[in-house]
């Protein structure tokens, strides 16, 4: 009886640990990159955002901002804007090769080149994703863009 116990409550634990979304869903979505506010962003939250890029463009900075999308169509648009100025890329085909917790890595195929490049991104919560830059090591963080009703 009690081995029976026991082996219902493992099956009810591997159950709901697989009840969580995957990385691979909770990636999807718009992810946006603010370098005022990963430079400063006690600076951006104290000037607000129109403010602190006000700042950031008299300090000379390009007022560039990123945003990108991954659909469940397994395509990513990356949206650019510099200087007020809106540059999309094309549709970026991506597919996951790993996933480890909170993890994923995918492959994307650079439109221009047809290269293939590895991605490793860490979901923080559901609002957080870092990318973390295979050449120099330098993190970005990109935050969830919410999606007015």
């Amino acid at each position: 009886m009690k081995s029976t116990r026991a082996a219902v409550c493992v099956l009810f634990l591997l159950l709901a640990a697989g009840c969580g979304a995957s990385a691979e869903k909770r990636l999807i979505g718009k992810w946006r990159y603010d370098p005022v506010e990963a430079a400063n962003p006690s600076l951006a939250e104290k000037a607000g955002k129109p403010a602190a890029s006000a700042i950031a463009g008299a300090l000379g900075g390009f007022n560039l901002q990123l945003v990108a999308e991954f659909k469940p169509d397994h395509t990513m648009m990356m949206n650019t804007t510099m200087l007020g100025r809106s540059l999309p890329s094309p549709a970026i085909p991506w597919k996951v090769i790993e996933e480890k917790g909170d993890t994923v890595v995918i492959e994307t195929t650079d439109p221009h080149d047809e290269k293939l490049n590895r991605i490793e991104l860490t979901l923080v919560g559901d609002d957080r994703l870092e990318f973390k830059s295979p050449k120099d090591g330098k993190t970005m963080t990109f935050t969830r863009v919410k999606e007015s009703p």
